[in-house]
């Protein structure tokens, strides 16, 4: 099995967590597969075996997760803490750690990272914004477009509302890693620098305003581990604006964005044209505002099924 590393689960099987279960681990993943990388656990997990009830210590949790398999404890610090310990005291073998120890250096040997341990930091800042912007493009989907309003002209009084219209940190998604929300340009403001002086941008709907463009859908705390959700259509309060600007008679073109599909079942009915945007990145306000004028072409495709193609189970 070829791979420099692998990512053990929280789960438990069979009642063993993963990062402790040497039949995953060992017997399994390299010994039956042949893997000879490094396994690194999720976010504290060797601590998190004491809640599964199989380390009633630091030290047991240590000791059972190196001897499962496990070569790198991910910042629960229990290896760092406890294996010397119990290396010194010959209840962990001394060959046991050289192997994980061995199997990580390996892996930033073949990585690169001894040649040059800063190969992978920095790096073309303006080509990386290239390639999110190409990510963007490529991700943001045209749900519908019927009576075709997309893409809209770059004139007129053009209204951009909704809680996520100068969202910066929400476009980064749950997980943004080491993402800057300051690197990020808001919807309003990618609209703002696409029309330039051709059009006049405001943030409310007016009598003079010749189109809405409406940003709603889930903040980056909405969607992600630990944030399920009993509702899967868009917020109530977010509902309730859409209601409102669907009653005013403008022309609207509804932007959504989630981490999760959402139910869209009433905005479908009653906007005529949606784009879903997901968690774009730090340069989807343009991707979407050039999307928006026509600049680009929505190429995004859906990664499940809509209700229109379900297919019965009878």
């Amino acid at each position: 099995m070829p791979g420099h590393g692998r990512h053990d689960a929280f789960n438990d099987v069979d009642g063993i967590p993963a990062s402790g279960n040497r039949c995953l681990l060992t017997e399994i993943l390299r010994e039956k597969w042949g893997f000879q990388g490094c396994v690194v656990t999720d976010y504290t997990a060797v601590s998190e075996m004491k809640n599964h009830g199989t380390a009633a210590t630091d030290a047991d949790a240590a000791k059972q997760s190196l001897e499962a398999g496990v070569d790198m404890d991910m910042v629960s610090e229990i290896f760092l803490n406890e294996l010397p310990t119990l290396v010194q005291s010959g209840e962990v073998s001394q060959e046991i750690l050289d192997a994980a120890v061995m199997r990580i250096l390996e892996a930033k040997w073949d990585l690169g990272l001894f040649a040059d341990p800063f190969l992978r930091g920095g790096g073309n800042i303006s080509l990386n914004r290239e390639l999110a912007f190409e990510a963007a493009i490529e991700s943001i989907v045209l749900l519908k477009n019927s009576p075709a309003l997309l893409p809209l002209a770059k004139t007129g009084s053009i209204a951009v509302v909704g809680p996520l219209a100068e969202s910066c940190r929400d476009l980064l998604g749950c997980w943004m890693a080491a993402g800057d929300e300051k690197s990020v340009i808001s919807p309003l403001d990618a609209i703002r620098e696409a029309v330039g002086e051709r059009a006049k941008i405001t943030t409310e709907i007016r009598d003079e305003t010749d189109v809405v463009i409406l940003m709603l859908g889930e903040t980056y705390e909405m969607s992600g581990e630990a944030a399920s959700r009993t509702d899967i259509r868009l917020p109530k309060s977010q509902r309730e604006l859409a209601r409102e600007i669907a009653k005013s008679g403008k022309p609207c073109v509804l932007v959504t964005f989630s981490g999760r599909p959402l139910d869209l079942s009433w905005e479908e009915a009653n906007f005529p044209s949606i784009l879903h945007a997901w968690a774009p990145g730090i340069e989807g306000g343009r991707a979407l505002a050039q999307m928006i004028f026509g600049d680009f072409s929505p190429v995004g495709k859906l990664t499940m099924g809509s209700r229109e193609m379900s297919v019965s189970s009878r």
